[in-house]
């Protein structure tokens, strides 16, 4: 049994591990972009304030490309020379987020939403962005280029001794997503403006264990 450990010791001991560390890389460029607005509305009567908001939100519940559609509503004082005593006005506010390839859709809601002609909308930045099913494609994608360069460089080191293998990889993920194209919040009776296309880059560091006999 001793004469067994010594053996197998010796074998470790003559036994090779090269650690390696690789980083493969895919740059793309997303179709999908992503939008959202803000509706603010003032009048005497809440219930106005509620019946335009529910007709915004059949309208983007249409156009199946946004969500949202809560909205808050509160009370405020509004003090005129006219008046004697402050009246009370009310105020309204809703979201609504929207994710799109082509921005006719978009710019049809906008104008159903003018056509309403009750409230302001305020649009913020437009940005390009990765579908879920895009990101994991490209992810699987890394992950093949990964285990292909372990098989590549585990033949390459079978050249130079008798019997190598992959002992262990580990993956670590990098994504690199699009930053917002920052434009001037727009109103509501202004054109949608495209951004720039801006490149994703989604990287995957790898680090390798190779043992060699």
């Amino acid at each position: 049994m001793k004469l067994l450990l010594l053996f197998l010791l010796i074998v470790n001991l003559n036994a090779l591990e090269i650690i390696k560390s690789k980083t493969f890389t895919i740059s793309s460029v997303a179709k999908n972009k992503t939008a959202s607005f803000s509706i603010s509305m003032k009048d005497n009567e809440s219930y106005k304030i509620e019946k335009a908001f529910k007709k915004a939100t059949a309208f983007a519940k249409n156009s199946n490309i946004c969500v949202g559609g809560k909205y808050s509503i509160f009370t405020t004082l509004k003090v005129t020379k006219k008046e004697k005593f402050p009246q009370e006005l009310y105020k309204g506010n809703m979201n609504f987020n929207c994710e799109f390839k082509d921005n006719i859709k978009y710019e049809n809601l906008l104008t159903q939403m003018k056509s309403l002609n009750s409230f302001r909308i305020n649009q913020q930045p437009l940005n390009f962005v990765l579908s879920e099913n895009e990101k994991e494609n490209i992810a699987d994608s890394l992950e093949d280029e990964a285990y292909k360069y372990a098989k590549t460089y585990t033949k390459k080191l079978n050249t130079f001794y008798e019997y190598c293998h992959t002992k262990k990889i580990t993956l670590n993920s990098n994504a690199h997503y699009p930053q917002p194209i920052m434009m001037k919040s727009m109103a509501m009776n202004s054109a949608v403006s495209s951004p720039i296309e801006n490149k994703t880059t989604q990287s995957l560091n790898v680090n390798y264990i190779f043992k060699c006999d």
